[in-house]
């Protein structure tokens, strides 16, 4: 028996509805979502007319478009589920459709790879300026989310990586650590840190920290103290 019309875009719209529910939660705070995929009111406009088109007038015609980008949006998140993408880029490609932002076809397709040449393109891309960003990430991890993004001179300052599995985020605030309060020091070439495995969260259960040039730096995840170090190492001035 043939497939209807009706048939095929009932089945999208069933795997649209299984998708949200399992991939929606944990949608990000309005803050970091304008961080991860900002836009500017030229931008929407450009994207407006690029979606729509001028000589697309008629509402009924504006609503036959708008239902077959959806359709091309679902088949693209099944041919993304079955390349084995992350749980993390389907869902943030949902979030940013459901929110009525727009995304790159790359975010959708490209899967979390170790990749240098990812991090120093984020490092580049980011906005703020006097920061300190580690250009050495552990392998398999790549940077996504950073913030504030209209950050003031002294402000703390975070960014968040995530690898196929495991998350991790650098953080930055001006201040001296309390070493009466930290556990055994490790030093390595004259810097001091500090490392601890038994962080009370799942996520992030280990965190080093050091100091230097008035900032206190912190690593937080699941990795083991050699690796944090070696990330620390690369912490230099954007």
């Amino acid at each position: 028996m043939s497939t209807t019309n009706k048939q095929i875009i009932d089945f999208y719209r069933s795997i649209e509805d299984e998708l949200t529910r399992a991939y929606v939660t944990g949608i990000p705070s309005g803050s970091e979502l304008d961080a991860l995929y900002p836009t500017t009111p030229e931008l929407d406009t450009e994207m407006q007319i690029m979606i729509y088109g001028e000589s697309i007038t008629s509402t009924y015609s504006r609503k036959r478009l708008g239902r077959r980008i959806a359709i091309a949006f679902i088949a693209a998140l099944l041919a993304a589920l079955i390349a084995a993408m992350t749980v993390t880029a389907v869902r943030e490609a949902i979030i940013k459709y459901y929110d009525g932002l727009y995304f790159s076809i790359s975010d959708v397709q490209e899967p979390v790879i170790p990749s240098i040449d990812h991090n120093e393109k984020f490092i580049k891309s980011m906005t703020v300026k006097d920061v300190y960003v580690p250009y050495d990430p552990p392998y398999g991890y790549v940077p996504h989310l950073y913030g504030p993004s209209d950050r003031e001179p002294g402000e703390a300052f975070e960014i968040y990586y995530r690898s196929q599995t495991k998350r991790m985020i650098f953080k930055q605030r001006d201040g001296e650590i309390d070493e009466s309060i930290l556990g055994t020091p490790i030093i390595v070439d004259g810097q001091t840190y500090y490392y601890a495995d038994d962080i009370p969260d799942p996520e992030y259960p280990c965190e080093l920290m050091w100091q230097a040039d008035g900032i206190i730096f912190s690593v937080v995840g699941d990795l083991d103290a050699d690796t944090m170090i070696e990330m620390a190492q690369s912490v230099a001035l954007k």
